[in-house]
């Protein structure tokens, strides 16, 4: 049985800490080390840890002189392991009874670098416990997870779309050595670049659909969460950090959507803080809206997670501006004198997934509404489980032209399957992402209207193919409005 050494950074948290712990030495797999790191608690919290050493000499603890934040306490505790594996806890959280002996087990019955597991949150102002998480920003990167073995070493992109948090991870201690990983020290978001590097390093990962982490949320005073302006615009720093490390692994193609990605999401997290600040919202808006400029509204709507609404994308974009009361918190967003702005845009994303068996097979999305496929552009994001390339098409039932002339033999032009516009092409295994507009249609049959789209198909022949694909919906219309205009200046932010 190889030895497991569990990190655990420990800043007052006399509250939480002795549940963190008793979950911890109650673990089916009992062969462990449990380092916990005290960054300079002023509360019981180190005697606390003591206690429990007396009672399970597993238990040890590390005082630090000065205290270096979560990235610094892992640091600390990585210094000082001695395991094969490394798991990190959060000294607020704790993990089910099974969580170490599963993930043990997973990583040695299979032939990958790391495993991680999915989660369950903890609401600790409300005192109740959360829906389950499956730890991922992508539908689609999702499915292949479920399937099997996550491929890093040709799918590096993969990682943007995991969540990069430290503690559902299970790691080969020689291997977090081997290229030096630390985390940043006293910094927001420590996590996300210890993710990419040990990612980026890795040949492969599996995730093990099991909810074995219970992570606390919405509680005062977690580590370093006291928010100043300067550790908030120390965020730029590590996503500057991300960014080069992008730069050397990730692929050309996709290097400006994916650090477009990384900024959007880490911006929208802290927009809720940073609307309490008007000092710190300016001069982060500033950060955000400087590097985002460099984008269209379609490419940051393409690029943004599902999590990312318009109004998060405008605000970050410069595009709008935060309205500020009288005790300096932001209660409205107000969108800036002549800039675009979508007022219908939504980024619509839906997902499927199908079995071809070698008849004709399709995915079918359909719409409450017809949408106007001239002011629209559709986004796939097709995954192709094959050992070859197979031919798709995407077919697009309209309803019929106002205009249509049936006189000259089109087959029942007023029923939706006989106006069909169509484009086909050859997939290779894995990922495609094609962008559909108007222009790259054909019309199959009938008198298809572009601007009254009802339904959208997408498959066809094959054997042995798991297809998925994920569709995002953009409307391109882009409205000018001035402040007040329309009734669109100002939205509230919730």
């Amino acid at each position: 049985m190889k030895l497991v050494s569990i990190i655990v950074p420990v800043f007052e948290v006399e509250e939480y800490l002795e549940e963190c712990l008793s979950s911890i030495t109650k673990q089916t797999y009992k062969h462990l080390e449990i380092i916990c790191v005290n960054g300079m608690s002023m509360d019981n919290s180190a005697t606390l840890v003591r206690l429990a050493a007396e009672i399970d000499p597993r238990i040890s603890l590390i005082n630090q002189s000065h205290n270096n934040g979560l990235g610094g306490g892992r640091n600390e505790g990585l210094r000082h392991a001695h395991g094969q594996y490394i798991l990190f806890v959060d000294s607020d959280d704790w993990i089910a009874p099974t969580m170490v002996e599963r993930l043990v087990d997973a990583l040695e019955s299979n032939d990958v670098d790391y495993v991680f597991c999915g989660l369950r949150g903890y609401d600790n102002h409300k005192r109740c416990m959360l829906s389950p998480e499956r730890p991922f920003h992508s539908d689609l990167v999702e499915e292949i997870a479920l399937r099997g073995v996550l491929d890093l070493r040709e799918h590096p992109e993969y990682l943007t779309d995991i969540y990069p948090s430290a503690w559902l991870t299970l790691r080969r201690r020689a291997d977090i050595e081997a290229i030096d990983a630390q985390f940043p020290e006293m910094r927001l978001a420590e996590d996300h670049l210890f993710h990419y590097i040990c990612g980026i390093a890795a040949n492969s990962a599996l995730y093990l659909d099991e909810y074995l982490y219970i992570h606390r949320r919405r509680r005062p005073g977690q580590l370093l969460s006291a928010d100043t302006t300067d550790r908030s615009m120390q965020l730029f720093d590590t996503i500057e950090e991300i960014f080069s490390c992008f730069d050397r692994y990730m692929p050309n193609s996709m290097l400006r959507s994916l650090k477009a990605k990384i900024l959007l999401r880490l911006g929208n997290e802290k927009l809720s803080d940073i609307k309490k600040n008007k000092q710190l919202a300016r001069a982060f808006l500033k950060k955000t809206s400087h590097f985002l400029n460099n984008y269209s509204i379609s490419e940051l709507r393409s690029a943004a997670d599902k999590m990312v609404d318009d109004f998060a994308i405008s605000v970050l974009a410069g595009y709008a501006s935060m309205k500020f009361d009288e005790d300096q918190i932001a209660h409205q967003t107000v969108f800036k004198h002549e800039m675009p702005f979508v007022p219908v845009a939504t980024k619509n994303d839906r997902y499927r997934t199908i079995k071809m068996d070698g008849t004709w097979r399709d995915i079918m999305i359909d719409f409450h509404y017809p949408f106007n496929l001239l002011e629209t552009r559709l986004r796939f994001i097709i995954y192709i489980d094959s050992k070859e390339s197979v031919r798709l098409r995407h077919a697009f039932l309209c309803d019929p032209r106002l205009d249509a002339d049936n006189s000259e033999g089109q087959p029942d032009a007023d029923q939706g399957e006989s106006n069909v516009l169509e484009m086909s092409q050859e997939y290779a295994p894995g990922i495609s992402i094609v962008e559909v507009s108007a222009d790259s249609l054909r019309c199959l049959r009938g008198a298809p209207d572009p601007e009254s789209v009802r339904s959208v198909y997408f498959g066809g022949v094959a054997h042995n193919v798991v297809l998925s694909m994920t569709m995002s919906c953009f409307f391109e219309v882009e409205w000018r409005c001035s402040v007040g205009e329309n009734n669109l200046s100002a939205f509230r932010i919730t």
